[in-house]
């Protein structure tokens, strides 16, 4: 009885590991597509509204933007049951990606602003319907559309791709790319830079 219920925990920690890493090349691969959709932006908006051209601030050797891994954790994670088991409408992903990722956004600035006192990385002051300068509409829309996108075209892909992998390639991938962020992390926090 106690060998099994050896193998049942060892088992689990193997299962909660695999879920972990599958997670954090999702976060990652998220991170990486955010920071360069925010450059495409950015872009556009300087060319169709002549507005100022940002670059979102990058503190890391490879750019990632963190919210967008964060949120697209949430939204695979809250979505993809609901489509699987109720099929769910993509006007309804899509309802839904606005709310989590608006929900994400206003958490990650709200967090920023407890811990540094301002939010230089993003704001909202001058956007019409904007909650305390952390979120707005225009951009909570913005990213639900890119979630469903994501959730519909690129996510599937993504799975596809990982499952021709051989097991030690993804284990490699995973901690190459998972090591390289946590010292890039840790320098940083050393530095005092997440937050200057």
């Amino acid at each position: 009885m106690e060998e099994s219920e050896k193998n049942k925990s060892t088992k689990n920690k193997k299962t909660f590991f695999i879920f972990f890493q599958k997670i954090f090349l999702l976060f990652w691969v998220s991170a990486l597509i955010g920071h360069y959709l925010e450059v495409i932006l950015s872009h556009l908006n300087q060319i169709i509204y002549g507005g100022d051209l940002w670059v979102p601030i990058i503190q890391t050797t490879i750019p990632l933007s963190p919210p967008y891994g964060i949120g697209m954790i949430f939204v695979v994670l809250v979505n993809i049951p609901l489509i699987k088991k109720y099929k769910l409408h993509p006007f309804g992903a899509f309802a839904l990606n606005v709310f989590i990722t608006g929900l994400v956004e206003y958490i990650c600035a709200a967090i920023i602003v407890a811990v540094a006192g301002y939010n230089r990385y993003w704001g909202y002051s001058g956007q019409p319907f904007n909650i305390n300068g952390y979120v707005c509409l225009k951009s909570a829309v913005i990213f639900g559309i890119g979630a469903t996108i994501f959730i519909y075209l690129i996510y599937p892909l993504l799975v596809k791709m990982s499952r021709l992998l051989k097991k030690w390639q993804f284990n490699l991938l995973f901690w190459v790319l998972f090591l390289d962020y946590a010292i890039e992390l840790i320098l940083l926090l050393v530095k005092g830079g997440v937050f200057n």
